[in-house]
């Protein structure tokens, strides 16, 4: 269960522990209890959740999955499912690896235009700017 998730709904719907302990019929104390110690039974979960309008499971890692993965038709028409937070990590180190074959390829040119420098200086570099 994850008690955060209570608590990130409370921050972005602007709802007080005493507005939801209400609507659970709890006390405003025991409502803070719970959350502070993360323990409670089905039932107030239950009721939370039906507060939020969300499923149960939104509270759980399942939902968590369930929003990080899509379904989709190959070619073939097999399904498969992609991890979408996979893909966009994949995506932001195809980019990082370009950057460094781009860094790679300005080094060699640097490094063959100072070469060329001593070559033309007799050896002396203090000429090359």
């Amino acid at each position: 269960m994850h008690y955060n998730k209570i608590r990130l709904l409370q921050e972005r719907e602007k709802v007080s522990n005493r507005k939801i302990a209400r609507a659970i019929g709890m006390s405003d104390v025991g409502y803070a209890k719970m959350l502070e110690k993360e323990s409670c039974d089905v039932t107030t979960i239950e009721a939370i959740a039906n507060f939020f309008k969300l499923p149960v499971s939104y509270f759980f890692d399942v939902e968590i999955e369930k929003a990080q993965t899509k379904k989709t038709l190959r070619e073939d028409n097999t399904r498969i499912t992609e991890c979408i937070e996979c893909k966009e990590k994949q995506k932001r180190i195809e980019e990082q690896k370009e950057e460094i074959r781009k860094l790679r390829n300005e080094k060699e040119i640097l490094k063959d235009e100072l070469l060329d420098c001593y070559r033309r200086s007799d050896n002396n570099a203090k000429n090359c700017g």
